[in-house]
């Protein structure tokens, strides 16, 4: 839906957690062990799936920010929709 809204060049900006931090809160509550059992898509899929499915036609990985806590130090990832029909995807780029 986010990529319907966004205007040509739009950027869809996402901070993915990483799929081990789930364990964590899921290892407490027998109703989150199961349901992370049961999950199929995970965050290292995200920027495939958006690239090549999706229809975004760069992704670029901005560094950490700075955050009071450690848990919320995950790199920003920017995907960016095509200005004009028949854009070429570009290649990944990454800035640390």
């Amino acid at each position: 839906m986010a990529f319907k809204n966004l205007r040509p060049g739009g950027r869809l900006i996402v901070e993915p957690q990483g799929f081990n931090t789930y364990w964590k809160r899921a290892k407490t509550v027998d109703e989150l062990r199961e349901t992370y059992n049961k999950i199929e898509f995970k965050p290292e899929q995200f920027k495939d799936y958006l690239l090549n499915e999706i229809g975004f036609v760069s992704f670029e990985e901005l560094g950490m920010p700075q955050a009071n806590a450690k848990g919320f130090e995950r790199p920003l990832q920017v995907f960016r929709k095509e200005v004009y029909k028949g854009e070429n995807r570009k290649k990944v780029k990454k800035n640390f």
